[in-house]
């Protein structure tokens, strides 16, 4: 009897010898599943923060070519974004010295126990990589926790998430199609009336200024009736556009836009190498400088213009009947197949007005500086346009006068294949104003390729 109750204690001995291991290695094994867990999850929230910091800073990236401003802007970005999802509030992490194996352009930054890298420019090695001041890359490494296995004696490895991201131009951007560069007045850019105005081939419109609202808008508006389909509105200021407000127009105004420069920033020509001429009274008129104040105010006045530049010292006011451009012709109706060649209209001195009671042609030169151009005018004065039946222009281009675009209805139009540029310009009365941006025009907003490159 004795015996066997000293087995049965020795059986028990046995069997804790073999159990205390085995709780030991299960122990073990759960604080690695519990803590790899956590490293997974730590990983997944590595990821998701630099693939957004990586977002960030390319939206800042330069578009057409390397920038250190940029560059300098894209990394502080990527950084400020990281900052903000790891300790969740707002602020700028601790600039470190990078280590030896950072990219090349690296900025490196300590936030908590996470090392962070930004590199910009930054080299893609894969196949098809954009240009390396197309790219930001953003790396972060940190440690994870070691709720179980700290207290095993063991350690969690340091988890490193990087992204790449990329900000490029491509093709199907918005050209600079009516455009007032104004910097500070208000109602820079001001339609009323019944007007429609349509820019087609993807021509954006683009304001200068930067009135804000409170001082009546860059872009101001009044009646109801007004039309504006565009693709996109830019303004440096504000678009007070009441009462007519989202009605009228195709897409909202992005107000707030960086200024921007004269799209075209056109040399004048040099008057004194061209042909004088006294006064433009002929009928047939050809190329050359018109010294004389040039008016012609008879509805019964036509003008035919050969190809060619005209530069007029005192203005251009036409209110006659047809002005139209031929190669050849000396007499109205022109043949149905009468070419012309192209005009330039260079305004030296006055104003400019065109007020055609019957056909406006002036289509602008293929080639040459003045390519595309129909209106050049050089003088700060008011010029006015008012629509026909029969209305045609390539570019008008004048960046220091007030343009001034009107109509009174009747199937009137103003149809142009090229852009407007003006000091400013206002849109009133009832006609149709049609502008169709050429597709090589200067962009204003590129189409933009942003995302995660890998």
């Amino acid at each position: 009897m004795l015996s066997r109750r000293r087995s049965m204690r020795q059986d028990r001995g046995g069997v804790l010898v073999l159990v205390g291991p085995m709780l030991v290695a299960i122990l073990v094994m759960v604080a690695f599943a519990v803590d790899l867990g956590n490293a997974r999850q730590v990983a997944r929230h590595s990821q998701a923060n630099v693939d957004a910091s990586a977002l960030a800073g390319a939206r800042e990236l330069p578009l057409a070519e390397a920038d250190a401003t940029a560059a300098s802007e894209a990394t502080g970005a990527a950084a400020a974004v990281l900052y903000r999802n790891v300790t969740n509030s707002a602020g700028t992490p601790t600039t470190v010295s990078c280590a030896g194996d950072a990219p090349i352009n690296s900025t490196c930054y300590e936030i908590d126990d996470a090392t962070i890298v930004v590199a910009t420019p930054y080299v893609g090695t894969w196949t098809g990589a954009p240009l390396s001041h197309s790219l930001i890359f953003v790396e972060i490494c940190q440690p994870t926790s070691t709720n179980f296995a700290g207290a095993a004696g063991l350690t969690s490895p340091t988890v490193c998430r990087d992204a790449v991201a990329r900000r490029f131009s491509s093709t199907g951007g918005y050209g600079f199609g009516l455009v007032v560069l104004e910097p500070t007045g208000c109602k820079a850019l001001e339609f009323s009336g019944d007007s429609e105005t349509v820019l087609s081939s993807n021509g954006s419109v683009m304001v200068n200024s930067s009135c804000t609202m409170s001082n009546g808008g860059a872009l101001d508006s009044s009646g109801n009736s007004w039309d504006l389909i565009a693709n996109y509105i830019g303004v440096v200021g504000t678009a007070t556009l009441s009462p007519c407000d989202e009605d009228c127009i195709t897409s909202d105004p992005v107000e707030g836009i960086p200024p921007f420069d004269d799209p075209l920033a056109l040399d004048p020509p040099d008057p004194t190498a061209m042909t004088e001429f006294s006064n433009c009274n002929s009928t047939v008129m050809e190329p050359g400088r018109y010294t004389s104040n040039c008016k012609v105010t008879s509805n019964n006045d036509d003008r035919i213009l050969r190809p060619g530049t005209y530069y007029f010292d005192h203005g251009f006011e036409f209110n006659g009947g047809n002005i139209v451009c031929s190669n050849t012709a000396t007499s109205l109706p022109l043949p149905a197949d009468d070419a012309c060649d192209g005009v330039t209209l260079v305004i030296g001195g006055g104003a400019f007005t065109l007020n055609g009671n019957g056909t406006v042609k002036l289509p602008p030169p293929d080639t040459g500086p003045y390519a595309g151009v129909s209106v050049y005018q050089l003088t700060g004065q008011e010029s006015t346009i008012n629509g026909t039946a029969d209305f045609e222009l390539g570019t008008i281009y004048a960046p220091n006068a007030p343009l001034k675009f009107t109509g009174s209805g009747g199937g009137e139009a103003v149809n142009i294949t090229g852009q407007v540029i003006g000091r400013t310009a206002s849109i009133s009365g009832t006609f149709d104003f049609n502008i169709v941006v050429p597709e090589d025009a200067p962009d204003a907003v590129p189409e933009e390729s942003i995302g995660l490159e890998r």
